[in-house]
């Protein structure tokens, strides 16, 4: 099977770095209580575009990684699937690029199969041309614009039904236990 992942949340932990950027700007929380709705109705939209430059630039460098995530992706080779990353990163590419190559992520997915396009729409094409059969994304408004992909896993939601998804994981091992019930295609 043919999977792809989004790169920031499913991958990539923000939830530290966001803590800290919303501490300089006055908001004390812990990162559980953290959500991209939260960080959007506390921020106007100059400031959220300016918390997003300094979220994905050289900060994201001290991210970390989602638990499990290494270990299940590597699972998901080791069984046969073909594995890209599609990230909407691509202003910050660089950063991304090497975040994956200082974790040994490249030993899993190569960086010729991370793409990046610089709106959510344009994951479909990516995912049309290369013929995905599951994505991964944590947001439910990528998985809506989604037409490619049979599946679509929400990633990172603790409720277990959600309209733009055919399954929701609060972590790699449920996304795991899910791929693994749904059947090989050649």
């Amino acid at each position: 099977m043919h999977i792809s992942c989004d790169l920031d949340g499913v991958i990539v932990d923000h939830k530290r770095n966001q803590q800290r950027l919303l501490a300089k700007r006055g908001f004390m929380m812990p990162r559980a209580a953290i959500t991209k709705e939260l960080i959007r109705s506390l921020l106007n939209r100059e400031t959220h575009r300016e918390f997003k430059r300094e979220l994905y630039g050289a900060m994201s460098l001290r991210a970390g990684e989602i638990r499990g995530a290494k270990r299940a992706l590597e699972a998901l080779r080791e069984k046969g699937h073909q594995l890209c990353i599609i990230s909407r990163r691509a202003q910050d590419a660089p950063f991304a690029l090497r975040w994956l190559d200082d974790r040994g992520f490249h030993e899993i997915i190569p960086a010729t199969n991370v793409y990046f396009v610089d709106a959510d729409e344009k994951k479909e094409a990516v995912c049309r041309k290369l013929g995905v059969e599951l994505h991964i994304d944590d947001s439910p408004e990528v998985l809506e614009k989604l037409k490619t992909p049979v599946h679509k896993v929400l990633f990172g939601y603790k409720n277990s039904l959600h309209p733009s998804a055919t399954f929701v994981a609060s972590d790699w091992y449920t996304a795991l236990a899910y791929i693994k019930t749904l059947p090989r295609t050649a």
